[in-house]
């Protein structure tokens, strides 16, 4: 519902969205898990915007959304898990930090030895925080990616006790016609490609793929939020008024 909120009018209202009738409905239609791996009756749903398997449709989905919605969490409670664990690395190990050189009499107090000692502490300290956070984060996003799996499974599962397959050819249906929703699932992949790249050179591709989708996602929902609040202002601020006109109009009257 949140893509949903910002996608541009155009786009037709995917909250209130239902899949065409079909040809012979059955309110009676028993539903339970069995209609998730069941092929879809082509009798009854004809339209080719229905696949065969609507099960495995809506199961894909429902894996995206875990990995997607696992790695944002896991990536953020790996950031602050790192970013405490470097603090305390730093402050543990404080006594190895770069000191000045000894100022001999007649030598400028902040002279080029000092800024460099200075460069060499903020390196020192970046270079601690760095490894904690590449210690935490990808270790967290995975575990994220996992937990988050389980739990939109565990929904899925909750949700298919009670489900038709009326329901679940509308919720594919529904699916298969969400611009907003296919394009947050190609910023997410793409995401997850780029960063399994960068986590090649650091042996952890998985951990960083996961990275990459919360990188990705956070992108996306920035980027249309930003898109809705323009076309906002937009539509509120009026046209420009054009004044030569009114001084050509009342140059012409007064002649």
């Amino acid at each position: 519902h949140f893509f949903v909120k910002y996608l541009p009018p155009s786009y037709p209202n995917y909250r209130t969205m239902t899949a065409p009738s079909s040809t012979s409905p059955d309110p009676a239609t028993p539903g339970g898990l069995h209609v998730l791996w069941t092929r879809i009756d082509r009798e009854q749903f004809p339209s080719s915007e229905f696949p065969d398997h609507p099960g495995l449709r809506l199961l894909g989905h429902t894996i995206n959304k875990g990995v997607q919605g696992g790695a944002l969490v896991g990536t953020i409670i790996g950031l602050v898990l790192g970013l405490r664990a470097g603090k305390k690395a730093v402050i543990a190990a404080r006594s190895q930090l770069p000191r000045a050189p000894p100022r001999r009499t007649g030598e400028r107090a902040f002279g080029e030895p000092f800024g460099q000692t200075v460069q060499k502490q903020q390196n020192w300290v970046l270079q601690k925080l760095g490894r904690e956070l590449d210690a935490h984060v990808p270790q967290a996003a995975m575990y994220g990616v996992v937990v988050g799996i389980v739990f939109s499974l565990g929904a899925l599962v909750y949700k298919g006790l009670t489900m038709t397959p009326e329901g679940l050819a509308d919720r594919v249906y529904r699916l298969n016609n969400n611009q907003g929703q296919k394009k947050v699932d190609w910023w997410c992949s793409l995401g997850a490609v780029g960063g399994c790249g960068a986590g090649i050179p650091q042996r952890n591709p998985l951990g960083y793929s996961a990275i990459g989708v919360a990188v990705a996602l956070v992108v996306y929902l920035l980027c249309t939020v930003t898109q809705a609040q323009a076309r906002g202002s937009s539509v509120a601020s009026p046209a420009p008024h054009d004044t030569s006109k009114d001084a050509a109009k009342s140059e012409g009257e007064r002649r």
